[in-house]
């Protein structure tokens, strides 16, 4: 991927069970799945449930690095997966390098708050 050279992320491996964010944890990181699949979990009451999963290609973490809060869930590996890890300097310089990198970032975002409105619809 040539975007992952011009933005300069560091690589890392998880494991299966490994989490990369735990929610209320505060970090200022974006995350790019580049092998792997991940869940996303939420605690409600004391209980973990699966929420999502995060396929090859997608990119996570960037609720709480736009609104620059804690993090809203965990997030661990279902398999073993391959992670870039962007930080806020890399994602500005990407940004003014890659419009090809900001419109996967803007349609993360959408597709957020789609899913977010469907499942409030479903609840009602």
């Amino acid at each position: 991927m040539n975007d992952e050279k011009k933005v300069n992320p560091r690589v890392i491996k998880i494991d299966t069970g490994d989490a990369i964010i735990i929610e209320g944890s505060s970090d200022d990181k974006i995350y790019f799945l580049k092998r792997g699949e991940l869940g996303v979990y939420k605690t409600n009451y004391g209980l973990e449930k699966q929420i999502a999963t995060i396929k090859a290609g997608e990119i996570f973490g960037e609720m709480a690095f736009v609104v620059q809060g804690p993090r809203t869930a965990t997030v661990r590996a279902v398999a073993s997966s391959e992670i870039l890890i962007v930080t806020p300097q890399s994602f500005e310089r990407a940004l003014n390098e890659q419009p090809e990198w900001l419109q996967k970032f803007i349609a993360t975002l959408i597709k957020r708050i789609q899913d977010t409105n469907e499942a409030a619809l479903k609840k009602n």
